[in-house]
């Protein structure tokens, strides 16, 4: 438990999107942007030669796939490394995705309602998932890489086959969007969180809720479990995290 309110002070470094095309170009500049939970977002702009415009990021390193960049401000810095490979899987906004346990398969989420099954080595589209409506929020593999589970914004929880694409269990009882879930050992029992404000305990089998473990006056956005605790990412402020 310490563990995981530990993490909430780690900031969050993110980059353009582009940099390795950017770097590449004499003379041109990226941005980069720094954020501690509580705190304002620290933004700059870096230069391709390792300058910078103003003095909130330093790009200490320069590597042939990757970059490191500090901010001093927050006393942190992150490596950030360029893809091998781009793949255009689907042509909708990619929401969540998931890679299954032997990482053989991918399963990412769109914003029409549909998933897509496809191989990690070639980005062949192996099967495409329907049966959502409007965005899919959250995806992921069961342990045993052969099943799938999803949920969106229409409320329901869908059981995936990886074989043939079939849905043979849909689970019904929030009242809002659903957006992440998480497992509970193989997976005979799952844990999904709603903008409904509450988490709830599924047993996959019959496809019933089983508990409803938590009830909060505002949406939950993620969970996680580690050891005997789930810690539940709600929109507020303070408290941001419940730990039950």
């Amino acid at each position: 438990m310490a563990d995981l309110l530990t993490c909430n002070s780690v900031p969050l470094m993110d980059v353009q999107c582009n940099w390795d095309e950017v770097i590449r170009q004499p003379g041109s500049k990226f941005w980069v942007s720094c954020k501690r939970r509580g705190e304002r977002t620290i933004h700059g702009t870096l230069c391709c030669d390792g300058t910078h415009i103003d003095n909130s990021f330093t790009l200490t390193s320069i590597r042939q796939r990757a970059i490191t960049v500090d901010c001093a401000a927050a006393q942190h810095s992150a490596t950030f490394v360029c893809p091998t490979k781009t793949l255009q899987l689907h042509d909708g906004k990619l929401l969540d995705m998931d890679i299954s346990p032997s990482g053989a398969l991918g399963v990412c989420a769109s914003d029409n309602g549909r998933l897509w099954l496809w191989d990690t080595n070639t980005g062949e589209n192996k099967c495409t998932l329907e049966g959502h409506v409007m965005d899919v929020l959250t995806c992921r593999f069961f342990p045993s890489g052969m099943v799938v589970l999803s949920g969106g914004m229409d409320m329901r929880l869908r059981i995936w086959s990886v074989h043939d694409g079939s849905c043979p269990r849909t689970l019904y009882g929030h009242h809002g969007a659903v957006t992440e879930t998480t497992m509970i050992d193989r997976g005979r029992n799952i844990i999904s969180v709603s903008k409904d404000g509450t988490a709830r305990l599924w047993d996959c089998g019959s496809g019933q809720c089983i508990d409803t473990v938590a009830s909060l006056d505002c949406p939950i956005n993620s969970c996680s479990l580690a050891s005997s605790a789930l810690a539940c990412a709600s929109a507020k402020e303070k408290p941001s995290e419940t730990i039950l």
